[in-house]
């Protein structure tokens, strides 16, 4: 193969690498207002707590209280929130359906009440809905990406990343 069509390859194989690094850094600089009801859900939990504070500070979730206050400020949340909002929700699901289960609620259940300060149920489909379409979109990029590449002359891209591929000397 010619060294200007090496050239060339890798050119265009770069320029799709860095849209895909740019759609990857955009997607995080996008900002995500919380709903109404994150809101009340927050608001709330603030105010239970105030009255009779269950919840447990430290770990790396902390009590939630920040979190709240950004909420019901209507602070903007960009991907890196979403995502440990997302998580926050994960890792506790189990310990909130347990303790709902038992007919304990926001005045008397820290995890409940820590559970609203995130926004409660609302807070949590947010999170996954917004992440969710995120990551569909990516998926919907990156195959037209993937079409454009193996039709604009750069040959087949599963060739070109197959290690039993060798080229003939």
């Amino acid at each position: 193969m010619e060294k200007s069509k090496v050239h060339k390859i890798i050119k265009e194989e770069v320029a799709i690498f860095l849209e895909n690094f740019e759609y990857n850094d955009s997607k995080k600089l996008k900002n995500y207002k919380p709903t109404d009801v994150m809101k009340k859900n927050a608001s709330l939990a603030l105010s239970s707590i105030e009255k009779n504070d269950l919840t447990q500070s430290g770990g790396n979730e902390g009590s939630g209280i920040r979190k709240a206050n950004n909420i019901v400020n209507g602070e903007d949340m960009n991907h890196g929130m979403l995502k440990r909002m997302k998580a926050f929700f994960d890792n506790n699901i189990e310990k909130y359906n347990s303790e709902k289960s038992v007919g304990k609620n926001i005045n008397n259940s820290g995890i409940i009440q820590t559970w609203n300060l995130w926004g409660g149920d609302a807070g949590k489909a947010f999170a996954e809905q917004q992440i969710g379409s995120l990551n569909d979109l990516n998926k919907k990029r990156k195959k037209v990406r993937r079409d454009i590449s193996v039709g604009n002359g750069t040959g087949n891209v599963k060739r070109l990343i197959d290690t039993n591929y060798h080229r003939k000397k």
